[in-house]
């Protein structure tokens, strides 16, 4: 399988309909964070580095050991 052959075909108004809802999933992600939420990771700051670890590293990791396992490829292109 060549993820480079995967074609996703969006018209001008599946475009405007995807960006509306990426807003509107991220502003309602904005809109529960609470100040109370900041102060617990700096309270707890060994779990707050778990997460940040995870999400750049462990989660990368995981995803191009997945990549191998199931044989996904794809083409550098440069230029």
């Amino acid at each position: 399988m060549n993820v480079d052959d995967i074609r996703i075909a969006f018209d001008s108004g599946s475009l405007t309909t995807l960006k509306i809802v990426l807003g509107l999933i991220l502003f309602g992600i904005a809109m529960d964070t609470r100040l109370a939420d900041f102060r617990l990771a700096l309270r707890k700051p060994r779990a707050f580095a778990v997460a940040i670890i995870a999400q750049f590293a462990l989660l990368p990791a995981l995803t191009f050991g997945l990549s191998l396992v199931l044989g996904v490829q794809g083409r550098w292109r440069s230029g």
